[in-house]
């Protein structure tokens, strides 16, 4: 078990140069991690060694003798717009401790060890005001249940979560978004399919002209279902690349510049949603057009 100390504090310089607080982003909405990384609230700690899922992929971890290193996770460090060698200022309850960046790390943020953005090395922060924090894995419900209630009866001042609790209420949210989008998606597709086929029942009478002309110039009904066959997949085709093209605008807007995240694409659905599409397409056509092909072309003339 991995007990990390946490010390609240905020940036208030850099290479000795102050942080402005007027370039907070006021808007929640555009509020991240980008936007704030100079003036958010730092949660820092400090050890001797990374964890084993951590790697250094600049400088050295640490270097002897000296007390005010600090290393940085890597991604964050390009949000503070920092090198190696940077000075970074904190003020701890009040006073200032300065340390050098002489490290930067990646983090897996998936672990369950305490991660931090900032840490720094042993000997300048064990004598500030600070807090600890530790992870246990317990699979078992009831023995967790049981470890909370023994450790609150003896220690109250200690706060629990229960992070499987947190998880499984998080992907009960999930799957209420995800079954939503997947009726509204399915009320969409019902809606195009019933405005397909009511601007084939609008043009029913052009498509008479058409297999009448077609028949009339020796057109078989086999050759007719080919046409209309071919007319109904090029349909389809068009409005499924149609459809995944926006649907791809819209995941880059909403996953990677709003969400944040790496969005996937599933083959096999697409495949999935592209041979229904056809095959709602194609038969749409042919109840829309069955029996007109079997008729003899001189009730064609007479429908005319």
């Amino acid at each position: 078990m991995i007990v990390a100390p946490v010390i609240g504090a905020r940036l208030s310089k850099i290479n000795g140069e102050v942080v402005k607080k007027d370039e907070t982003e006021s808007s929640a909405l555009r509020r991240d991690w980008r936007s704030t990384a100079r003036t958010r609230e730092y949660f820092l700690s400090y050890r001797n060694e990374p964890y084993p899922t951590e790697k250094i992929v600049e400088g050295d971890f640490w270097r002897k003798g000296e007390e005010d290193q600090i290393s940085i996770e890597k991604e964050f460090s390009t949000y503070l717009k920092v090198n190696l060698g940077d000075s970074l200022s904190f003020l701890v309850s009040g006073v200032e401790v300065t340390g050098v960046i002489r490290n930067f790390r990646t983090v897996n943020w998936a672990d369950m060890r305490p991660n931090f953005v900032v840490l720094f090395s042993k000997g300048i922060l064990e004598k500030e005001p600070s807090y600890y924090l530790s992870s246990l894995r317990i699979e078992s419900e009831e023995k967790r249940y049981d470890l909370q209630r023994n450790l609150i009866s003896k220690y109250p001042n200690l706060t629990i979560i229960d992070t499987d609790k947190a998880v499984r209420a998080f992907l009960g949210i999930l799957e209420k978004i995800s079954f939503t989008i997947q009726l509204m998606t399915g009320l969409i597709l019902g809606a195009s399919l019933l405005l397909v086929l009511t601007a084939l029942n609008s043009s029913r009478k052009e498509r008479i002209e058409e297999t009448t002309l077609l028949r009339i110039i020796g057109g078989t009904s086999g050759f007719l279902k080919k046409v209309f066959l071919w007319e109904g997949i090029l349909l389809g085709t068009f409005s499924f690349l149609l459809a995944l093209f926006l649907a791809w605008i819209a995941s880059i807007l909403i996953g990677k510049q709003v969400l944040e995240i790496e969005m996937s694409y599933p083959f096999f659905e697409y495949l999935f949603v592209y041979i229904f599409t056809i095959f709602a397409t194609t038969s749409v056509y042919y109840l829309n057009l069955r029996g007109e092909w079997k008729n003899p072309p001189v009730s064609f003339m007479k429908a005319i």
